[in-house]
């Protein structure tokens, strides 16, 4: 093999990697534990499955899965074959799905059982997910082979963004994206063989995909959560030393009985996808929690800051230092530009790959912040999410941010309304403990705001949280449900 070949050689999961932790557990789940050298050998038999099937190199094969230990074993033999995996949104509606891979487009798809009635066999080539990896056939495995990888250069995924805004963006991966993502990522948060990364994200989220490859790179172990066991019961069970978690997870957990003590235990808690309340990381410092809080993308392949080991809560506030193959500059009007090994090669309209960078290389993300002399971020909030009131701009994220603040708020969303004298007025939707929104709640919450806001940045009104149920693993907040559910209500009170 030519030296310009190696260097284009991903460690992940290669050959070296399978021969050097060859016993060690590499994937875990309530069915199963399979160590490296199964792992490649049942990879290896699901690579002639897939040839039999007439998979090809470099077609798009979609998949509508939870996560499973099938699902992590089709992305592997995909990557090995040089084909391109479509992760699906497994709440995304028949409609959309079918919208979103005609795009690409993108015709085969694999379905695990609880999917395999919403696809037309006449729009899609459908094959069933546990067909596909027959993982009880066989334990054993042939001798794998020294050059058993990835080729850094391939493209490897699509991964459409959570649409929170605007239609769903089908963002293209190459697997050396995903391997400099994970490489920086373990530079800041060492993760090692004897290790355990609990998959608590969806795999059709950059989150969730991203934890395969901080894993194996290093030989430590994927722990698959499965959707009907509480994920308190995973950590303690499985000594989890590593997990990934957004806001509401967090937030759940923390309110569990007994289970401070194991978090403290662990290696790592890393935050992200969104909004992190400062009363969520206060309660994390007090209670010593190994807390990583991050700032990242889809676009990027995961995380581009991260706080650093045993932070001080005032740095702890922040979204951290860039890691390492990112890079990252703030524009005069404080807009976060990024670049770097981990950005992806485009955007997937109409069957062409769109470039979104500038001349310069710059992907614009939409996102304004601001460094401070120690080089930590601050993230601010969305360009597009600001709007003008009797003159002045208001940044709805500034709002959030004070009243997730205030004791018993666990969630908020601020949304401009149309308003005759100032154009725009700032609503609020608040999520409190106790479940219900009552008048004495309102005012406790006016009256701070009135502490650290000018009094044209507090809401004109305060709704409470419209639905029981939290937003789960929801990592986009959809702002424009919220104002057309807030122009309902105001009309039933006018």
């Amino acid at each position: 093999m030519k030296e310009s070949e190696l260097q284009n050689k991903s460690p992940i999961f290669s050959g070296t990697i399978i021969k050097k932790y060859a016993v060690n557990p590499a994937l875990m789940s309530e069915q199963s534990v399979w160590n490296y050298q199964q792992l490649a050998g049942i990879v290896e038999k699901t690579t002639r499955t897939l040839n039999k099937a007439g998979f090809n190199k470099n077609e798009k094969v979609a998949i509508l899965s939870s996560n499973s230990l099938e699902y992590v074993i089709l992305l592997l033999t995909l990557w090995r074959e040089g084909i391109i995996a479509v992760p699906l949104n497994v709440h995304w509606p028949i409609q959309l799905i079918e919208k979103s891979l005609n795009n690409l487009p993108c015709f085969k798809v694999a379905v695990s059982k609880n999917f395999l009635h919403l696809f037309s066999k006449e729009k899609f080539e459908q094959y069933s997910l546990e067909d596909l990896v027959a993982l009880y056939n066989s334990r054993q495995s042939n001798q794998v082979d020294d050059e058993f990888s990835f080729d850094l250069r391939q493209k490897a995924t699509i991964i459409y963004t959570s649409g929170s805004s605007a239609e769903p963006k089908a963002v293209l991966h190459t697997l050396g994206n995903h391997y400099y993502s994970a490489l920086g990522s373990n530079q800041n948060i060492p993760f090692s063989s004897g290790d355990r990364w609990l998959l608590s994200l969806p795999l059709y989220h950059v989150g969730g995909l991203s934890i395969i490859f901080r894993t194996l790179l290093t030989g430590g172990t994927l722990v698959i959560h499965p959707i009907n066991k509480a994920m308190e019961e995973m950590i303690t069970e499985y000594q989890i030393t590593h997990i990934s978690l957004v806001a509401t997870q967090f937030q759940r957990m923390l309110h569990t009985s007994g289970i401070k003590d194991f978090l403290s235990e662990m290696k790592a808690i890393l935050l992200g996808g969104g909004p992190i309340p400062v009363s969520l990381l206060s309660k994390a410092a007090d209670a010593r929690l190994p807390v990583f809080h991050s700032y990242g993308s889809t676009e990027m392949a995961s995380q581009i800051t991260t706080t650093r080991s045993g932070e001080l809560f005032e740095k702890l506030k922040t979204a951290g230092k860039l890691l390492p193959y990112r890079e990252m500059q703030i524009t005069a009007d404080k807009e976060i530009l990024v670049k770097g090994e981990t950005l992806c090669q485009g955007y997937i309209q109409d069957g062409k790959l769109i470039r979104i960078s500038d001349t310069e290389g710059w992907f614009h993300t939409g996102d304004i912040g601001e460094l401070d002399k120690d080089g930590y971020l601050h993230v601010l909030g969305r360009k597009d999410n600001m709007f003008i009131s009797g003159g002045e701009n208001i940044q709805p994220e500034e709002i959030e941010q004070v009243i997730r603040q205030i004791n018993g708020v666990e969630e908020v969303v601020v949304v401009p309304m149309d308003d005759v004298e100032y154009g725009q007025r700032p609503v609020a939707f608040i999520k409190i403990q106790e479940d219900q929104m009552q008048e004495d709640n309102i005012k406790v919450i006016k009256v701070s705001l009135k502490k650290v806001l000018p009094r044209f940045k507090i809401p004109d009104h305060f709704f409470p949280w419209p639905w029981k149920e939290n937003m789960g693993e929801t990592l986009k907040i959809d702002r424009q449900n919220f104002r057309l559910l807030a122009e309902q209500i105001l009309r039933k009170q006018q």
